[in-house]
């Protein structure tokens, strides 16, 4: 009975320390992924037909018939020899669209605002896996058909609570993607013990998030737009 209960023993800890070497491995992964935000390179491709990295429908469907989407110049990028990006705009100058194919498919829609603010829409939950810089605010509907109209009812309430008005993307098509991706890793990596922190985000932040929009997240007390308006007014009035 005693080797029995010392077998049963060994095996419990061989498993324990399995799923301890698997968690630490997503927890490398996660800190790595993290890290190559901030060494984020976008480069144009070349004779190549954007038709054939994005779907046309895909795109339609994610945003709408009545707001078609128009490439910005240039259109498709190739971000660290990894996946590609096909950039537009939709409705208006202050929208664009990115959407990424492989690894991961997935789109955005982008509205920038007055005072630096930027309002994300995805159809992928793991944009919540990290915390957003103060003036980027996420919302994700993973299991959603089409999250054009969710962007639409968030767009009211950003210039809503924080009296901000949509403006056009006058940076360089790839810049504007770049400073997005780099501000948020440069906020996750100022948060303390930020490394230690990952492996709740990437389990539990994600799941929790997905499918509320911002005024819900905003009555939950996820965000706080109050506070992100005073924070808007300190920063145009200065120090």
């Amino acid at each position: 009975m005693g080797i029995l209960q010392l077998t049963t023993w060994e095996i419990a800890a061989a498993v324990v320390a399995c799923i301890a070497l698997v968690l630490l491995a997503i927890v490398c992964l996660c800190v790595i992924q993290t890290l190559s935000m901030c060494r984020f390179r976008m480069s144009p491709v070349e004779d190549v037909e954007i038709d054939k990295i994005i779907k046309k429908d895909f795109i339609v469907q994610t945003t709408s018939d009545e707001e078609p989407v128009e490439a910005m110049p240039g259109g498709a990028y190739k971000v660290n020899d990894l996946a590609f990006v096909f950039t537009g705009r939709f409705g208006s100058e202050c929208r664009a669209i990115c959407s990424w194919i492989g690894p991961g498919p997935s789109t955005s829609l982008i509205t920038r605002f007055s005072g630096d603010v930027l309002l994300i829409t995805s159809d992928r939950n793991s944009l919540h896996e990290f915390p957003s810089p103060p003036k980027q605010f996420f919302q994700s509907y993973h299991k959603s058909d089409s999250i054009f109209e969710h962007h639409l009812e968030a767009e009211e309430c950003i210039q809503k609570y924080l009296g901000v008005t949509p403006i056009a993307f006058e940076e360089p098509d790839d810049k504007w993607v770049v400073d997005m991706i780099r501000e948020r890793a440069r906020h996750v990596r100022s948060i303390p013990f930020w490394y230690a922190k990952i492996a709740y985000w990437t389990f539990f932040r994600r799941g929790r998030l997905d499918g509320l929009s911002i005024e819900e997240q905003h009555q939950r007390g996820i965000i706080d737009l109050v506070k992100a308006k005073r924070e808007l007014r300190i920063g145009a009035d200065g120090p």
